[in-house]
């Protein structure tokens, strides 16, 4: 895991360069600075993207089990990446679209922080 909390699965959007707006999913961690994204469109699993975690919105979504799913010896296509992108995203804009990054904001004159709340986590790969 890194210093931001990545962890593979997790989903993330670009804030910097041309990729800027486009939503991945994280599948390699290099180090505390470093992750590999894809997206299974412009970025595949074969040619996955190096991006500097401080260019990255984190959201607390995640795939379930994504260490197993992407583990090397695994077969996972890029086309399910593209689908776990779209659903998290759809989960994502239908519980209101906040990021850990907004979560860890200060509220209010206090300074306050609010942890997000964890919802149990949806297996993405499936279908139905």
């Amino acid at each position: 895991m890194t210093e931001e909390g990545l962890r593979i699965g997790q989903l993330v959007r670009s804030r910097a360069g041309r990729d800027s707006g486009t939503y991945f999913l994280v599948v390699g961690v290099k180090d505390r600075r470093w992750v590999m994204v894809a997206d299974g469109r412009r970025r595949s699993l074969a040619c996955p993207k190096k991006k500097n975690v401080k260019h990255l919105e984190v959201f607390p979504l995640r795939v379930p089990d994504a260490e197993e799913r992407f583990a090397p010896q695994s077969v996972i296509t890029d086309r399910a990446v593209a689908e776990a992108v779209d659903r998290l995203v759809a989960e994502l804009h239908r519980t209101g679209g906040s990021s850990l990054e907004a979560a860890r904001r200060p509220e209010g004159p206090a300074g306050g922080r609010q942890e997000p709340e964890q919802e149990p986590e949806e297996d993405v790969f499936s279908h139905g």
